[in-house]
């Protein structure tokens, strides 16, 4: 019979293709925001939901033979929707407001429908096997180890193999390939089981020490919670590093990888770990929570091992728990219907209902004090103490959005905190009191240093704050931060408001070009791509200049920097400033060709420059707007990634040329934030007319890289793999890091 593991086999390996692939697909359409894989995620659990449901009604009420006919009608049926392609045009959500259900809208109408139905094949192929009359027919569940084997070859196949080499719409002829060959399959596993089925009344005899039997509301109810718990803390861990790396393939696949593993593990035949090797890590988990939660200031890199760890840690300890409470394989699609739900609602919490219930991500520290009351080794039953224990975090809950309008410094974490330790007394449980008491106290230490939240607000870009800090005596500023890193800075002294000040101060490099392009006489056509909290806008130029155009895809942002109170740029400096709300690509192609003279791009999502504002089609179209004249900053600070010779071989490949400044006086006051800056134009004439200063050097081309495309995007050799670790005392105590690395 290893024609069904075959079959599972491709089967995941189609449902793990197509989830990286089309998300890359959309992403640029939604600014390439870190929301996009974990709201992605979220429809294709959906979606697994789906294909689970309509295998078990189909199992649970036809024969073997009727249910091959239908799923083989339905899988011919699924060819009508290939290749998988985006179909914006076909979104019945199109026009809504909330930027997620747009989003679920147009992955439901462009691939909902071959995925529901290959998602199916793993349910259907594993009942199938389990009437036939093979010696492991009564635990079939061995299957699903081989079919995760097949996703995590697909999803670590996807960044490393797939993407670097293939072309979106290569890929997607690609997938209906695979999808016509997994039909063939599906067909002949089919065949083969009514072959060997087993005859009416025999029954096959589980040597794995499942129970049998019905199945219980309990046992449901645990299925259901040990799945939700790791999918929810899968969303929150991979919002978590997407923020400040980037969000692309190559992260994406990283954590649900991890994810994907511990099923393998926790199903397979004979157990690789035992029940309570999480027990190993009850010493270092408090720190690596500590590290997670609470944004510890260490080397990203560090911090990216430490959350992953923490995510397979316990991960693998619902799904050690959730395999032991397996039922016999007369209620496997029961039990795998019952899994996908659990799924989908840890996913829907994680990405739909806290980021509008809480102004900050304290799902993932929540989720993950949650999946610790669940460890086997330490609850051995759902008794009604774990239940209290939920009771008490759901009303703390509900209690946060009305506590955050009331005061933004409020946090209802310390509370929860102070109360976690009262259940662990409760379940006579010492280790995990102990390590509630160590998190209390990290926290307390980073909450007590924090400097006064005027507002924090949360979107499905982002978590955004309005910091107060008194830098010196008499020097108050307000701060935007948006994630960990800042985007923002305004001094509340008159004589310094209109100034701007952060990596746009006139000491920097945009401040050596906007010296030379204030000078410009006439009107002067200025666009910039990321609002920020509108510093730029306090550059002045002549009043026949004209107004100042900003591109913003968030209007979060918008409302922050323009109606809250706390910046004064716009307001002071360009009251008649044109704001579009969308995507950066988008807008600037209804801009006239050959009109701008000064585009400034400077769009970050916290850290991270979304990868499609960087690709050679991307600086075609800048170039194309850019008047004869016309200057293109770009802002490449970052902390994570090396982007000059991305971008020096981009500019080169559609004939712009530039000068690139690192200027490092951040450190010098308050007033300066260091920042590396790109200056680019049709010609070295234009660049020689700003008169830079000495300190600027030419941006040469890089060669021996595959430039960036709309097609390919390849991250791994511009990462800046850092020291191991780094401290940052002073954003351990609530200043945000600035959004700078040299060059």
């Amino acid at each position: 019979m290893k024609i069904f593991a075959v079959t599972l086999f491709t089967s995941a390996v189609a449902v793990f293709l197509i989830q990286p692939m089309f998300s890359r697909m959309v992403l640029p359409i939604y600014g390439g925001s870190p929301a996009v894989w974990t709201t992605a995620m979220l429809f294709f659990q959906t979606a697994l939901l789906a294909g689970y449901l309509y295998a078990h009604l189909l199992a649970a009420r036809w024969t073997l033979r009727r249910q091959l006919i239908v799923h083989s009608t339905v899988l011919l049926l699924g060819l009508l929707a290939l290749p998988i392609l985006p179909r914006p045009e076909l979104n019945p959500f199109a026009d809504t407001g909330w930027v997620p259900a747009r989003l679920l809208g147009l992955m439901l109408v462009s691939v909902g429908l071959p995925f529901v139905i290959v998602s199916a094949s793993a349910p259907f192929l594993q009942r199938w096997f389990s009437q036939t009359d093979d010696e492991n027919a009564a635990d079939p569940y061995f299957l699903y180890a081989s079919s995760n084997a097949g996703s995590i070859l697909a999803l670590l196949g996807y960044p490393f193999i797939v993407e670097p080499l293939i072309g979106l719409r290569h890929q997607a002829v690609l997938w209906t390939v695979i999808y016509l060959a997994l039909c063939a399959l599906v067909v002949a596993c089919g065949i083969q089981a009514l072959r060997h089925e087993r005859p009416a009344g025999q029954t096959a005899v589980s040597r794995h020490g499942m129970p049998d039997g019905a199945v219980g509301a309990s046992g449901i109810v645990s299925w259901l919670l040990l799945a939700a718990l790791p999918s929810g803390l899968l969303h929150a861990t991979t919002l978590h590093i997407t923020t400040d790396i980037v969000s692309a393939p190559m992260v994406w696949v990283i954590p649900l990888t991890l994810y994907l593993l511990t099923f393998i593990i926790a199903f397979a035949r004979s157990p690789i770990f035992r029940a309570d090797f999480v027990l190993r890590f009850l010493v270092p988990i408090p720190v690596m929570l500590a590290i997670v939660a609470f944004g510890l200031p260490l080397n990203w890199l560090f911090e990216l091992v430490v959350a992953l760890a923490l995510l397979f840690v316990l991960a693998l300890a619902c799904h050690q728990r959730l395999a032991s409470l397996r039922p016999d394989a007369q209620h496997l699609t029961l039990f795998y219907l019952v899994m996908a739900t659990g799924g989908v609602a840890g996913g829907t919490f994680s990405t739909l209902i806290a980021p509008l219930i809480f102004s900050r991500q304290y799902e993932l520290p929540l989720l993950i004090a949650a999946s610790l009351c669940s460890l086997p080794a330490m609850s051995p039953s759902m008794d009604r103490r774990w239940w209290l224990y939920l009771a008490g975090g759901a009303i703390l809950i509900l209690l946060e959005p009305v506590l955050n309008r009331l005061d933004p410094d409020f946090s209802w974490l310390p509370l929860f905190l102070v109360l976690v330790p009262v259940f662990g007394t409760i379940l006579k449980n010492a280790p995990r009191g102990l390590a509630t008491i160590f998190m209390s106290s990290i926290f307390g230490l980073w909450w007590a240093g924090s400097p006064e939240v005027l507002l924090r607000e949360r979107s499905f870009f982002g978590i955004y704050t309005v910091d107060q800090t008194s830098e010196k005596p008499g020097q108050i500023v307000n701060k935007l931060i948006h994630g960990t890193t800042m985007h923002g800075v305004e001094a509340l002294d008159p004589a310094l408001a209109t100034t701007p000040l952060s990596y746009y101060h006139p000491d920097g490099p945009l401040g050596d070009v906007m010296r030379a392009m204030v000078k410009r006489t006439g009107h002067v056509e200025r666009w910039v791509v990321g609002l920020g909290a509108g510093s730029v806008a306090c550059y002045r130029f002549a009043p026949e200049a004209g107004p100042w155009t900003f591109v913003e895809i968030d209007p979060t942002v918008v409302s922050i920097a323009r109606d809250s109170g706390y910046f004064s740029f716009l307001s002071r400096c360009a009251p008649d400033a044109r704001i579009r709300i969308g995507d950066g690509r988008l807008e600037l192609r209804q801009a006239q060709e050959g009109k701008i003279d000064l585009l400034i791009l400077d769009a970050f999502t916290s850290d991270v420059i979304p990868l499609h504002l960087m690709t050679r089609e991307a600086f075609g179209l800048y170039r194309s707007r850019l008047s004869d004249d016309g200057v293109l900053m770009v802002h490449i600070s970052n902390r994570t990634i090396n982007l000059r010779p991305a971008v020096s071989n981009i500019a080169a490949s559609v004939g712009l040329v530039g000068s690139v400044l690192w200027d490092n006086t951040g450190g010098r006051d308050w007033l300066h934030s260091s920042s590396q800056w790109v200056v680019l134009a049709r010609s070295r004439a234009v660049i020689d007319r700003l008169k830079l200063g000495k300190s600027w050097q030419p941006l040469d081309a890089a060669p021996g890289q595959r430039l960036w495309t709309d097609d390919y995007a390849n991250i791994i050799p511009y990462l800046r793999w850092g020291k191991f670790p780094t401290f940052d005392t002073q954003r351990m105590f609530g200043r945000t890091e600035d959004n700078d690395s040299p060059g």
